[in-house]
């Protein structure tokens, strides 16, 4: 009887220790997590960047154009946006604006094809709330 309850003992203390153990390396590791940095870039060269650069700034003059003319800003925004599909109305389409956009590399045609769909959405709802 007094064997086993020695043998309880040192076996609660060898799991205390591996408790303890334990606990070190989770911290350990946890820690080690907190440190690592992610980061995507998506490599472009310089025509690119210029092309990237251009299209941003299309936009951005449409998005801030649209609390002047909204009317105006939305059918450049979707103008624009005609140019991103490659199925659609090559009459509402900006060829300039799609020239530009494919000189981008094709996650910034996709970021900006996401971005000219949300504004457009956005914009048109709020028109049409002032509608009603």
């Amino acid at each position: 009887m007094l064997s086993e309850q020695t043998l309880n003992g040192i076996e609660q203390f060898e799991k205390r220790d591996e408790k303890e153990d334990i606990d070190a390396n989770v911290e350990r590791l946890v820690c080690r997590c907190l440190t690592v940095e992610i980061s995507v870039t998506i490599p472009r060269n310089e025509m690119q960047e210029k092309a990237l650069q251009k299209a941003q700034e299309l936009v951005s003059t449409v998005e801030s154009n649209m609390n002047t003319n909204r009317d105006q800003a939305i059918s450049k925004a979707n103008s624009y946006l005609s140019a991103c599909l490659t199925e659609g109305s090559s009459k509402m389409m900006d060829h300039r604006f799609q020239e530009i956009l494919l000189g981008c590399t094709v996650d910034d045609q996709k970021t900006i094809k996401r971005h000219l769909q949300d504004m457009v959405e956005k914009y048109s709802k709020e028109e049409e709330s002032k509608d009603l």
